[in-house]
């Protein structure tokens, strides 16, 4: 037995129970406090500590034969003492909502199902009733969709709260703005008084999307591939005739693509280091580099590189393609490929502005995505109720912001719509009430002409407001 009077430790040490003279380990915390504990309790409430103890690689101080296993964590003292009083068999300790969400993550960290189930519990029957968004947003980040569920059936329940299903608390800026879409349309769902039931929560869920959960994607679901007509056309390329290809590129699907080196030198940092340190081929001598990138992906970015349109009969860039292929052109250096297809971006968005803004946000394209939040303010799309796939790799605070956006411009111009009426007769006839007459003109304007001149001037003074991050 080894006790607290034998050690040499400078460091301070932990109250009881981790004082006791039989444990058989030590745990440091990064503070420098010295734990004493029970390697038994340890091992069966943590694997990754129970390995941690097995493992050599533990840090030993200089002390005496004899000494027990020694392991220096991460965490401070208070999180450690508070983690270790959870899972050991002492009274737990008393928990504010700011602590949980740290304590989930230290016990997902060391696998501790104990520690977990405590404090989901404690979230659903202690803090729920307390803050559900912010209990909502633990849930979605300690992936915990029992008690995200709970968190959102008590949110629509909320008869206090207004009817504005722009619902938001700050704490919700670390989620993913498909999670909260799916809490919005929850709570739209209940307020509409439609029936939820098992067959409803068997297909519904809020941390990650069910493709069975009945909300409309607003988007194409076709699966872009390479064909063998794109292969061959590129094979074929007449540049090839000219100045023959001296390496191969091979993507992560098994397609071959030849290239000149010279090119992808000239377009790609990555390639220009890269392109000299290459394989011989099984099939020929031709050197080749293999990419992940799959056949399709690859073959837009090489067309890129030969200055081949992205938009043609037999291979186009749609929106579903545009957060891959600038990830891998930003990974392979290719600024001037970035460059045509953000150019490109600007007529491709105005089919599906929704789904342009998030991809502009994710690419932290920000002019993009000020000019995409005008398009989805002024159009008709029903944002609440719009799902694109995109959404998932968002915060929450960027949906919020653009909500907010869109209902600011929206009552901007129904203010300037009441002024405007506001100074004609009470109740003009219904002639003149969509086509006023300008007293001092002859011709008739639409009044929708006129509310259009204001729209611009709305759009800028709203746009002060953050739309994204």
């Amino acid at each position: 037995m080894y006790t607290k009077t034998e050690t040499a430790f400078d460091n301070s040490y932990a109250t009881h129970p981790f004082d006791s003279d039989d444990a058989d380990s030590i745990l440091i915390s990064s503070d420098g406090m010295v734990f004493f504990v029970h390697k038994n309790i340890l091992s069966l409430v943590s694997p990754v500590l129970s390995n941690m103890f097995s493992f050599d690689e533990h840090t030993q101080l200089d002390l005496s034969d004899g000494c027990p296993p020694i392991v220096r964590l991460t965490e401070d003292s208070t999180t450690l003492d508070t983690f270790l009083r959870i899972i050991y068999p002492v009274e737990s300790p008393e928990l504010g909502l700011d602590e949980m969400k740290h304590l989930l993550e230290v016990s997902q960290k060391y696998q501790s199902t104990t520690a977990t189930i405590h404090l989901s519990l404690l979230l659903l029957h202690v803090f729920v009733d307390v803050d559900p968004y912010t209990v909502f947003t633990i849930a979605c980040l300690s992936d915990l969709e029992t008690v995200a569920r709970a968190a959102a059936q008590r949110v629509a329940r909320c008869v206090s709260l207004p009817p504005d299903r722009s619902l938001y608390s700050p704490e919700m800026k670390d989620i993913s703005a498909g999670s909260y879409f799916r809490l919005l349309w929850h709570i739209a769902r209940h307020r509409a008084g439609i029936s939820i039931d098992e067959d409803y929560w068997g297909k519904f869920s809020f941390i990650r999307r069910n493709p069975g959960d009945g909300i409309p994607l607003a988007e194409d679901t076709h699966t872009a591939c390479t064909t063998n007509k794109q292969i061959s056309e590129w094979k074929d390329f007449g540049v090839f005739s000219c100045s023959p290809p001296d390496i191969i590129l091979r993507s992560s699907d098994g397609v071959e693509f030849p290239v000149h080196k010279f090119i992808l030198s000239i377009m790609s940092s990555f390639f220009a280091e890269s392109a000299t340190v290459t394989k011989s081929s099984s099939s020929d001598d031709s050197p080749f580099l293999e990419v992940p990138e799959d056949s399709h992906l690859l073959h837009l970015l090489l067309c890129s590189c030969y200055s081949i349109p992205l938009q043609t009969e037999s291979s186009s860039l749609d929106m579903s393609q545009f957060i891959p292929f600038v990830l891998a052109a930003w990974k392979y250096g290719m600024e001037g490929s970035i460059a045509r297809v953000r150019l490109l971006f600007q007529d491709i968005f105005k089919t599906n502005p929704v789904r342009g803004y998030f991809v502009a946000i994710s690419l932290g394209w920000t002019d993009e995505a000020r000019t995409t939040a005008s398009y989805v303010a002024t159009g008709t799309a029903d944002v609440e109720r719009t799902y694109v796939s995109e959404m998932e790799v968002v915060n929450a605070e960027a949906y919020f912001n653009l909500l907010r956006y869109r209902t600011s411009v929206q009552v901007a111009i129904a203010g300037s719509l009441t002024r405007y009426r506001s100074r004609r007769n009470t109740s003009p006839p219904l002639e003149e009430r969509y086509y006023p007459t300008d007293c001092r003109r002859v011709e008739r304007t639409p009044l929708a002409a006129l509310v259009k001149k204001n729209i611009k001037l709305i759009l800028e003074q709203e746009m002060n407001k953050k739309v994204g991050r």
